[in-house]
């Protein structure tokens, strides 16, 4: 009968043992879940972040060039070609700082032309519809020194944005 209790006692115990590893082991499984949970959960913000970026890349037109100086020729060139065709005459072009943002930087140019009222309008018209990523945060208008001239003269800042 001793015996039988004596057994029954050991298996109890080292029941008891077994049971206290594993739900051991179970609670450290579980807290390394969490953990690898919150990893993917960050890792998939992140992925949804770069395709939506991917997205909106494909969407926009940016100005393609692997260096700064290449998009701002081609931001100036695109200014120009767009005031030539809207009977818009540039006075001059100069680049400001550069941008940086996560994915994009943008380019700066300071622009200063003259032109009749309705070609001015057309200009910027056209500017505003182009499916480049470009904006024009700073656009002043002035009427030329002459009481009834119809020219005007154009400040503005425009900025496109390139890919990093």
């Amino acid at each position: 009968m001793r015996r039988k209790i004596l057994f029954i006692t050991l298996g109890l115990i080292i029941a008891i043992i077994v049971h206290n590893y594993i739900e051991d082991r179970r609670t450290e499984l579980i807290e390394q879940s969490e953990v690898l949970k919150n990893r993917i959960e960050k890792l998939k913000k992140r992925s949804l972040i770069e395709e939506s970026v991917a997205i909106r890349d494909r969407k926009i037109k940016l100005l393609d060039s692997p260096s700064t100086t290449g998009a701002l020729s081609k931001l100036q060139s695109f200014v120009i070609e767009t005031a030539k065709s809207s009977g818009i005459e540039i006075l001059s072009v100069r680049p400001a700082p550069v941008i940086k943002y996560t994915y994009h930087e943008g380019v700066v140019l300071y622009i200063e032309a003259k032109g009749e009222a309705g070609d001015m309008a057309e200009f910027l018209r056209r500017l505003y519809a182009s499916e480049r990523a470009i904006f024009m945060p700073k656009i002043v208008l002035t009427q030329s020194s002459g009481q009834e001239s119809e020219e005007l003269r154009l400040i503005m800042e425009i900025a496109g944005l390139r890919s990093l």
